[in-house]
């Protein structure tokens, strides 16, 4: 079974459990917590991933990190995979249900990467703004790249609008070497 395959079906069946225990929101907030971990924690991701350590020695790690941190929906659940020998999935099955519950709850998940840090005022701004064009809840989650020098690139689903600095430079750069009245020798 593909991969993305298995990671859907995971997805689902927590999803569908998390909704018939009425508890979708505490789940929901325990696999934000659980990606971020991952993402922090590259090492855990690699522990998940690892074909030479053994599923038994990677649920006692589990336990260790998650109980207590993590709702008892949630911490049978990576049980039940790490029995199954599906551990290494679990960071394509939290990003899959965290898209599912996205779109059950009908948010967007926006970013807006900037040159330098943007204040609360202007960032509820343009997350309001946002909110009115796609007709959704929006969740605005602010980058700071600082070779952009200026300006900003949103992305929210397939969309991106970029207004960099650093794009309108390229861009100048690639209409000055395609100049015609320049001649090349």
């Amino acid at each position: 079974m593909s991969s993305i395959r298995l990671a859907n079906r995971y997805a689902k069946a927590i999803m569908d459990l998390a909704l018939e225990k009425g508890q979708l929101d505490v789940v929901t907030a325990d696999m934000r917590m659980l990606s971020d971990t991952m993402r922090a924690h590259a090492d855990l991701t690699m522990l998940l991933r690892s074909p030479i350590i053994h599923p038994a020695k990677k649920l006692p790690i589990l336990q260790k990190v998650f109980t207590g941190r993590v709702d008892a929906i949630l911490m049978n659940f990576m049980e039940i995979l790490v029995r199954k020998h599906r551990e290494s999935h679990l960071p394509e099955i939290v990003k899959i249900y965290l898209e599912r519950y996205n779109e059950l709850k009908n948010i967007k998940a926006v970013r807006i990467t900037t040159a330098q840090p943007i204040d609360a005022g202007l960032k509820d701004k343009i997350a309001e703004s946002l909110r009115e064009s796609a007709s959704a809840t929006v969740e605005l989650e602010s980058v700071v790249d600082p070779e952009l020098i200026g300006g900003y690139i949103i992305r929210y689903g397939d969309k991106q609008y970029d207004a960099s600095v650093i794009r309108n430079l390229r861009r100048l750069r690639k209409e000055f070497e395609q100049n015609t009245y320049v001649k090349k020798y």
